[in-house]
């Protein structure tokens, strides 16, 4: 009796290429610098995906150069408030100035002087002669501004002001401000307001700035990767790496941005003591750098 032959299955059986291991945010970073595997894997990403990294990193180091205009504005903050709060000291406590329908009056005897060399530091041992001059009885003429020689004159139907920029004497005609009434009490009242102000809105100046400043550098560097992504192109060809497209080449840039980013922070940061503040293009060079280090080469 004849034995069945056994049949084997014609059906081949394929194995299945091994997912691609998903990279962390911050080991991506570390990656950065020295991880030719990301930067392949960074062919497949999103614009988004790239953009966002760049914004997360720019953000970071931003945030650096926002904490230390915070520590600073705290740390000198006593001492420029004094000095804010004694703005209001040189007005003098005898001087009573009304404006009523377009006209000054002052209280005491005219021509009043207020010296204002007090408000300014001494440079090279001299200090600058600065006045006001109050003389409400005469009426605004450059001459007579001329003649009493003085940086600001309050006259009768105006305040003249004369700017050391233009070489011109800038006049506002007290029509321009309404009826007001103006002594020590208030000037100083208004000091101390605008002290409290300065000091509250600086923190949240601080935090704006820091927001917007990392919008518009990451703005700044996307466009500027149209023209970079050229570059890495070109990189790709002169190392014999596998070609890209020019999507593949911004998308690589981005990435290769980021050890840039860290390493120009701490060249600004360290200035203060190294004196080296990087020269043109010292930011696409490194970027550059880290590009060609990272691209992976054909297999001759």
């Amino acid at each position: 009796m004849a034995t069945p032959k056994k049949t084997t299955s014609s059906k081949s059986t394929t194995v299945a290429a091994p997912a691609a291991q998903k990279v962390g945010f911050f080991k991506r970073i570390l990656k950065s610098f020295k991880g030719p595997e990301v930067y392949e894997a960074q062919k497949s990403r999103s614009f988004w995906a790239a953009a966002g990294e760049l914004l997360l990193v720019t953000s970071f180091t931003t945030l650096i150069f926002a904490v230390v205009a915070t520590v600073m504005f705290t740390k000198f903050w006593p001492e420029l408030e004094a000095k804010l709060a004694d703005v209001g000291t040189w007005y003098p406590a005898d001087l009573v100035l009304t404006v009523q329908d377009g006209v000054a009056t002052a209280s005491p005897a005219e021509p009043y002087v207020i010296p204002l060399n007090e408000l300014f530091d001494e440079q090279d041992g001299a200090t600058p002669s600065i006045s006001v001059i109050v003389d409400t009885i005469t009426p605004f003429t450059v001459s007579a501004m001329q003649e009493y020689g003085s940086g600001i004159w309050i006259s009768r139907d105006a305040v003249a002001i004369y700017n050391a920029d233009t070489r011109k004497i800038e006049q506002h005609a007290w029509n321009e401000f309404g009826d007001f009434t103006l002594n020590q009490e208030m000037v100083e009242t208004l000091t101390l307001k605008a002290v409290d102000f300065i000091h509250g809105i600086a923190y949240t100046l601080i935090a704006f700035g820091w927001f917007f400043m990392s919008l518009a550098i990451t703005a700044w560097r996307l466009f500027y990767l149209l023209f970079f992504a050229l570059v890495v192109q070109f990189i790709a060809w002169v190392s014999n790496a596998k070609s890209l497209e020019y999507a593949q080449a911004y998308k690589i840039g981005a990435l290769a941005f980021i050890p840039a980013i860290f390493i120009t922070t701490v060249v600004q940061m360290t200035s203060i003591w190294t004196g080296f503040y990087g020269f043109t293009f010292f930011f696409s060079l490194i970027s550059a750098i880290f590009v060609a280090i990272n691209l992976k080469r054909e297999k001759a």
